[in-house]
């Protein structure tokens, strides 16, 4: 039999397709929940179906083989950046590529989301955000950060405009109250403050989140002290740079 289509999912040419009527036909001509059978010549089947979902699995796909072609290619190359404090230790990788860009957009896409529904609550769920399954905008920022890799996140942090860079420490700050995935929100609020630590310290509206963040990251940790202990060394650490009000705490442990 000859070639019909090719579809994604199978490894070799679609042979045959079939429809397998689900429900009963409707306005006389079309078929409700209806699915498409193919058959390819590698003997696999796939069942196809209308959804109103976006369909994200192919273009996660090709982030997935951009990844890793770039990480084969990628020099390690590190540069301190201008303007942090010589002691903070900031290094980020020089090289941008199409992964890394790619994903900043996606961050920033999530930024506006976020921004559009702190203006406007009524606004209707943007189709980007409720196509991931997520109806809160923190969530999805969130999300966002998380399906980017240990290696790439500073990286892409850093191409982040300042603009962005202080709308993503207020969203931080918020979800840090909220007890939302505090470890790694608390990483990247470190990483931008410190790199954008001039336009920071200069933006009196970022103060209430700097404040938020220090009281709830704090009391995160001292949760944790509580109900697994902790190592001196890296307590200490978190000490020196949330402020001397833990001093006490240590003191008193």
């Amino acid at each position: 039999m000859s070639e019909i289509i090719r579809l994604r999912g199978h490894g070799q040419s679609v042979s045959s397709l079939s429809v397998v009527a689900m429900g009963t036909e409707a306005d006389g001509d079309e078929l409700e929940n209806a699915e498409l059978v193919s058959v390819s010549t590698d003997r696999s089947i796939r069942f196809w179906y209308e959804s109103q979902d976006i369909l994200v699995r192919e273009v996660e796909q090709m982030e997935e083989n951009d990844r890793c072609y770039e990480k084969e290619e990628m020099a390690r190359e590190r540069i301190v950046i201008v303007g942090a404090p010589r002691d903070t230790g900031i290094n980020v990788l020089t090289i941008k590529t199409m992964n890394t860009e790619r994903n900043a957009d996606k961050l920033m896409e999530a930024i506006d989301i976020y921004d559009k529904i702190q203006i406007d609550p009524t606004a209707p769920i943007d189709p980007l955000m409720s196509g991931k399954g997520f109806t809160d905008a923190g969530r999805f920022v969130l999300h966002t950060i998380s399906t980017i890799s240990g290696l790439d996140l500073e990286l892409i942090l850093s191409q982040l405009p300042v603009t962005y860079a202080k709308l993503l420490l207020n969203i931080l700050a918020d979800q840090v109250a909220k007890g939302r995935q505090v470890g790694l929100a608390n990483r990247c609020y470190q990483f931008l403050a410190k790199l954008h630590f001039m336009a920071v310290v200069r933006d009196p509206t970022l103060v209430p989140a700097i404040t938020k963040m220090a009281k709830y990251a704090k009391i995160y940790l001292q949760r944790n002290v509580d109900v697994i202990g902790f190592n001196i060394a890296h307590f200490k650490r978190h000490m020196k740079l949330m402020g001397p009000e833990l001093l006490t705490f240590t003191e008193q442990r």
